[in-house]
């Protein structure tokens, strides 16, 4: 798995520099209270022994003793669709490795604008920084399981255990470099480009996408606040490519891929 893919871009402008600075010092704090109705279920386990696989950038080679050190400071935690794993405006006091489910990365101005940096998927670590405090926040489009570590803690063990901190530095490597995609991305790219661009994503990303079948997780505005577009020309775009023989919309959650080398073609940025 690919660590977390972001990038901190409005739509109207943006600054590179600014960006660049601002997408690796992600917002991360503990929820404090826990609460059960119908449409929230937050579940935290004491802290115990967890069994990590080697299928994301953070456990990447690690031994059985140092994964198990590493497993002793991890809390499970369990979130209901649409619930926040943090908000933003907190202090960066916890980081996260995504288990299961699809949440997104996100920013709300003073003015309601809202901007989606990144659809987060099982393997990405969540909320290296810089900074005591961050203005983003993630909420989950399913039911989301993360691993939860304390800050602190786990970059001491990071100094303590070589390959975690090697591993730290490789995903702080590859944030910058799926920032500069998400750069070109709006900068470059036309929308039916950049809903292409999405489709590639989602096939190499989301679990269970296949050409044939893609259940988005995600609302056209989802899309389109990622995207930097509206939701119409989202719509119309998909239309475009629907009328173009190179998808199939079976449901507006459910998208089939009828020309996979054409749409790669379109979504490459290389």
């Amino acid at each position: 798995m690919h660590p977390l893919s972001s990038a901190v871009i409005r739509k109207e402008t943006f600054r590179q520099n600014g960006l660049l600075s601002s997408v690796i010092h992600l917002l991360i704090k503990q929820p404090k209270i826990i609460e059960r109705d119908s449409t929230m279920v937050q579940l935290t386990s004491p802290y115990k022994s967890i069994s990590f696989g080697d299928d994301c950038l953070l456990f990447k080679h690690m031994s059985k003793p140092d994964l198990d050190c590493l497993s002793n400071s991890a809390r499970l935690k369990v979130l209901a669709k649409q619930q926040y794993l943090f908000m933003q405006h907190v202090p960066s006091d916890r980081l996260y490795n995504i288990v299961s489910g699809v949440g997104i990365m996100e920013k709300i101005a003073s003015n309601g604008r809202r901007q989606i940096f990144a659809f987060v998927y099982p393997g990405d670590f969540i909320g290296l920084s810089n900074s005591d405090s961050y203005q983003y926040g993630v909420k989950s489009l399913s039911n989301l399981t993360v691993y939860e570590f304390k800050r602190q803690h786990l970059l001491a063990l990071s100094e303590e255990l070589p390959t975690l901190g090697e591993n730290l530095k490789e995903i702080r490597s590859v944030v910058m470099s799926h920032t500069f995609e998400q750069v070109y991305l709006l900068g470059q790219l036309k929308a039916y480009e950049r809903v292409c661009f999405m489709l590639k994503q989602l096939l190499n990303r989301l679990p269970g996408a296949k050409p044939e079948k893609i259940e988005l997780p995600m609302t056209r505005t989802d899309i389109a606040d990622y995207l930097g577009l509206t939701v119409e020309t989202v719509s119309r775009t998909l239309s475009q490519l629907r009328g173009d023989g190179l998808i199939s919309v079976i449901s507006p959650n459910t998208i089939s891929i009828l020309n996979l080398k054409a749409v790669e073609e379109m979504g490459s940025i290389n």
